[in-house]
């Protein structure tokens, strides 16, 4: 039992109420349970946005509960089948990029073996925290010469160290939502 004095319950009662003016009611119950969610943009392309500051090294409250991180990863891989099934296309928003310095590894792997697994419905990943204007590339884990998914990194508006403010515009093919 999550101590009250202890949660960050009201963090996500707060973001559900303020979301809840551009995002449908049936992202709610996901927000208040972790901060993400997922959305169906237009037929054939969905959103899905992760908390993952459950992969973030600095996060103490994961050391009030390891098994949190898990909860998220395993919905993850649940939507993802539901919008394989559904032949939709699927776009990933979240903060920290997997693989970065200051993710957990262990999450990082198990990311990793969900996006091997939906390379196909994964059209796009788009990330932030480090500043930079970057990308990622994703090669297979069973055919490692073969390159499945790019995650995106638009830069940042707010400047950092040895980093200047900048922002990217990704455009989306509307027949395939393939980025370029």
């Amino acid at each position: 039992m999550v101590r009250p004095d202890l949660s960050t319950q009201w963090l996500y009662d707060l973001l559900a109420n303020e979301w809840s003016r551009w995002l449908p009611e049936s992202t709610m119950a996901t927000i208040r349970k972790g901060g993400y969610y997922t959305t169906l943009v237009r037929p054939g392309l969905r959103v899905i946005a992760l908390n993952n500051q459950d992969c973030y090294t600095n996060n103490w409250w994961l050391m009030y509960d390891f098994a949190f991180p898990s909860v998220q990863l395993q919905w993850l891989h649940d939507t993802l089948l539901a919008a394989e099934s559904a032949n939709e296309k699927v776009h990933i928003l979240k903060h920290i990029p997997s693989g970065e310095g200051s993710c957990f590894r262990v999450w990082s792997r198990e990311y990793r073996r969900i996006l091997d697994r939906f390379w196909n419905t994964i059209s796009a990943q788009f990330n932030g925290h480090t500043h930079k204007d970057e990308f990622n590339v994703f090669y297979s884990l069973s055919q490692p010469n073969y390159a499945i998914n790019v995650a995106w990194n638009g830069g940042s508006v707010t400047p950092y160290s040895n980093v200047n403010y900048n922002y990217r515009m990704y455009y989306a093919d509307p027949q395939t939502y393939v980025n370029y």
